[in-house]
Order: C-alpha cells, then structure tokens, then sequence
C-alpha cells in the first residue's frame, strides 16, 4: 500500500518598480487541492521566509514568473515581442524586461 503525503505548489509573482511581489500556495493531498495562502510582500528576506515556511520541509514546487535572462538596457525582448503578439489581445501580454527598469 502506498502513502500519499502532502505536496505544495507555490506561486511567486515578484513586483517591478518597489511594487509587493504576490505569492499564493496550494497544497495537494488525499482529500484534493486546497488554497493555503494568498499573500503580497515586498522585502526579498521575507519572500524567501515565507516560500520556507510554505514548503514546511515537504515536497514543494516553487514556480516564479520573473525574466530569467535580461540583456537588453532598453526596450522589448524578441520573446516579449512575439509573446504579445499572439496574447496581447486577450490581455495577457506580458511587460517589458530590460537592465534599465529596476
């Protein structure tokens, strides 16, 4: 026989420009899948406390929607580029990354 334990999903959205980064939790067990916690905070050291006590030293997956690569020091990626054009009309185009927006 098997045993299913929990597993957390965790959701970081970091802000741009001094906004509060979102962050959300889902936990996953026998039962199904419920929202643990849905939360904004600003301070990097909080951030990283709060993924800490989400995951509660299980199995989590940490999913982070932040550009990974920015080399530009201006303007919009290629990728933002194509991006939009195929999302922006359903809202869901995406900003641009460069090294010149902190």
């Amino acid at each position: 026989m098997s045993t299913f334990s929990t597993a957390m999903f965790l959701g970081v959205d970091l802000g741009w420009y001094g906004k509060p980064s979102g962050l959300a939790s889902i936990a996953i067990n026998r039962e199904g899948l419920s929202l643990r916690n849905v939360t904004r905070l600003e301070d990097t050291d909080d951030i990283l406390r709060w993924i800490k006590s989400e995951a509660g030293g299980g199995t989590a997956v940490v999913g982070v929607d932040a550009p990974l690569v920015i080399r530009n020091h201006t303007s919009i990626r290629d990728a933002e580029r194509e991006l939009n054009s195929e999302f922006r009309r359903y809202h869901a185009g995406c900003h641009a990354a460069n090294l010149g927006r902190p």
